[in-house]
């Protein structure tokens, strides 16, 4: 890296944890039951595993949270029409958008960053 060159901005910045404190003390054990730990039995053979339903609708939710805000980026671009959200979205928040694209004009095109935890 030379002298003259600047750093990257960082694409994620540490925020301020706004979180209430706790209160109530430490956290309770619950109380023993006497049996000991409980034993899972192995899964029928050709059965689903129990999280299949559970994983195919979070990643239906995914997929459908990642297209609606890959669409909303776009109107807000201009580059699709505002009916086209109609749709996907409550009618409230499809006609908040016009002011929210209105207040960024200019700024440059809207895009998706994945940020990873």
């Amino acid at each position: 890296m030379s002298a003259n060159a600047v750093p990257p901005l960082p694409s994620v910045v540490p925020i301020a944890d706004y979180e209430p404190p706790a209160f109530g003390g430490p956290p309770v054990q619950p109380p023993a039951t006497g049996q000991g730990p409980r034993r899972r039995r192995p899964a029928a053979v050709g059965s689903a595993p129990d999280s299949a339903p559970e994983d195919t609708a979070t990643r239906a939710a995914a997929l459908f949270a990642d297209a609606a805000l890959r669409r909303v980026l776009e109107v807000l671009d201009r580059r699709r029409p505002l009916a086209q959200l109609r749709p996907l979205m409550a009618v409230g928040l499809v006609d908040s958008l016009p002011a929210v694209a209105g207040a960024h004009r200019g700024a440059g095109p809207a895009r998706l960053r994945r940020v990873v935890a």
